[in-house]
């Protein structure tokens, strides 16, 4: 979200899920959206009508929450890069030159 929110200069992000899968609204508000409504009957699949419950993010609410990392992006901090964890990698050497 950082990214479209800063490089891409996007204002307002929005998604969207099936009312009735039940995990997801856990896993929208742990990416900073919010609930914003619910869709009655938007689609018909499975023999059946379906809600759509809807959630959005803008910029200026999200940073509210957003990590230090996140508003470097958001802010193009030059410092971000100072910021990402940097993964430890194990040192690799050549193979031997096999003789065949």
């Amino acid at each position: 979200m950082a990214h479209a929110f800063g490089p891409l200069g996007v204002h307002r992000i929005w998604a969207g899920h099936r009312a009735d899968h039940t995990h997801m609204p856990a896993i929208m508000h742990a990416a900073g959206l919010r609930h914003e409504a619910t869709l009655k009957e938007l689609f018909r699949t499975q023999g059946r009508w379906h809600d759509v419950t809807t959630y959005t993010a803008t910029v200026d609410r999200w940073l509210t929450a957003a990590t230090p990392l996140e508003r470097a992006i958001v802010t193009g901090s030059s410092r971000h890069a100072d910021l990402v964890p940097r993964p430890s990698v194990p040192s690799i050497r050549p193979l031997a030159a096999s003789s065949v």
